[in-house]
């Protein structure tokens, strides 16, 4: 799924990452936030927080910014997003250069996910895994923007070819050969002393092929963050079935905990809803779910909602009763690290 102001609201629980507020349990589903414990949980030197999950979003841009983008949303919920995440290709056009001004403004006081995709998208050429491992990248792409990573120097989390299971099957390349590109590009931000960025491998997170998707897993010691996927279609795509948001996001958890991946901190790097025309609050009603289902699957420390419609699915959060109730949602202590 590709697609692409700020007065906040004074309110308890307003994420600033320089001055963490503790966690407290709560087995409720949406409760208002509060800094009542005096308990730090800082993340670490991995960008996981100690205690609770980060609440983000991807949204496209708003009159050719991001930063207004983010902005709005934020003034609407009345909260600043713990993450954001966006996207580049692997092109020396302006779309492959990691970390311009407008990211950098918002990674002032947020964490930056960027999704680095091997494509460009100005011609619309794929680029095989095989360039990329040969080095043949290394002067015109990867070494510059590793240099640009560095000299940010503030932590950054990186996802080489986010559902490359979609990408190889459509010409990318085989898993060995995913698996050799992201390890060549590492090694590359490694030479260069990039040490700050922080790699999230990214899957779809499709539960009936899930089993394919780890072959192209490039190895614990290379991988920081896990990430996956998912969404409530409903009649979307043909999908027909209504899935809570437990039953959108468990079977995939579960999968990867029991398959020995569950050790990585895990991101739900996209998420969203369709609506059911049958059932107008029904969307908004998805939302509710989202903190207990998170604090009860502790493996998952971020969530980032996709706000965005693409291929005829809507997963934008712009009616008002579901921005009021995504908005319930990220007061939640839990959510709010």
């Amino acid at each position: 799924m590709r697609g692409r102001r700020l007065g906040l609201t004074a309110l308890c629980g307003v994420v600033v990452l320089t001055a963490a507020l503790g966690c407290r349990p709560d087995t409720t589903a949406v409760t208002e936030a509060s800094p009542t414990t005096s308990e730090k949980c800082p993340p670490d030197d991995r960008l996981v927080p100690r205690c609770g999950a980060w609440w983000g979003i991807s949204t496209p841009p708003l009159r050719g910014s991001l930063s207004l983008a983010v902005e709005s949303v934020e003034s609407d919920i009345g909260r600043r997003f713990a993450l954001v995440y966006d996207f580049h290709d692997m092109s020396q056009s302006p779309n492959g250069v990691l970390l311009p001004d407008n990211q950098r403004e918002l990674g002032d006081d947020r964490i930056l996910m960027l999704a680095w995709v091997s494509e460009e998208w100005s011609t619309g050429t794929r680029i095989p895994w095989t360039r990329i491992a040969s080095g043949e990248l290394d002067a015109s792409v990867i070494d510059p923007q590793a240099r640009r990573i560095k000299e940010y120097g503030k932590p950054v989390m990186i996802a080489f070819d986010q559902e490359m299971d979609l990408r190889g099957p459509q010409g990318a390349g085989t898993p060995e050969e995913y698996i050799a590109a992201y390890r060549h590009i590492q090694d590359r931000f490694a030479e260069i002393g990039a040490t700050n960025a922080i790699w999230a491998w990214i899957i779809t997170g499709y539960h009936k092929t899930l089993p394919r998707q780890k072959e192209y897993y490039p190895g614990d010691d290379r991988v920081d963050w896990i990430g996956f996927d998912q969404y409530n279609f409903f009649t979307c795509q043909g999908h027909g079935e209504w899935r809570s948001f437990r039953q959108t996001v468990q079977p995939t958890y579960d999968w990867l905990r029991a398959n020995g991946l569950g050790g990585k901190p895990i991101i739900l790097s996209e998420f969203g809803t369709e609506d059911d025309p049958q059932q107008p609050g029904r969307k908004a009603e998805w939302y509710l779910d989202v903190p207990k289902v998170v604090r009860e699957l502790s493996g998952i420390k971020a969530v980032v909602q996709w706000n965005s419609e693409s291929k005829g699915c809507d997963f934008r959060i712009s009616e008002p009763n579901v921005l009021s109730s995504y908005a319930r949602a990220g007061m939640d202590p839990y959510l709010n690290p």
